[in-house]
């Protein structure tokens, strides 16, 4: 009786060390999983994965507001001189474009005047190979 008490409390000594041992481990795993729950918390639920919205201070958001109302006033004060403007812009982008396109409009006549004879060439020399083979198929 008195090994089977010493046992029982040998075991209790073991579990007493063994919950130590358990709790000084997990002590550090619960630690480094605080800051990630942390960070779940923080982030959107739903989708998109790019995070929360940036918060934009009301005083940018005041300046783009009379930055947009200037515009407009400065559109209905100064329409004549704007329509001017712009017919400027339209024609220095089209002017723009239309050099950035001659390089290729003149690679593709370029191009069209190598292939023309060489199609010709190929069809007339089709058109003589037939006629020799097929005399008979020749239209006079």
């Amino acid at each position: 009786r008195e090994n089977d008490l010493m046992a029982a409390h040998r075991f209790k000594k073991k579990k007493k060390k063994k919950s130590a041992a358990a709790a000084a481990d997990s002590a550090p795993a619960a630690q480094q999983q605080q800051p990630v729950m942390q960070q779940q918390q923080a982030m959107p639920q739903g989708g998109g994965g790019m995070g929360p919205m940036p918060q934009i201070p009301y005083v940018t958001l005041a300046l783009i507001g009379l930055g947009v109302v200037l515009l407009i006033l400065f559109c209905v004060f100064f329409k004549e001189y704007v329509k001017v403007c712009i017919g400027w812009i339209e024609t220095f982008c089209h002017r723009l474009f239309q050099l950035i396109a001659l390089p290729f409009k003149l690679l593709y006549e370029i191009l069209k005047l190598i292939v023309y004879p060489v199609k010709q060439t190929g069809i007339y020399m089709f058109t003589q190979v037939n006629e020799y083979y097929h005399p008979y198929l020749v239209v006079t």
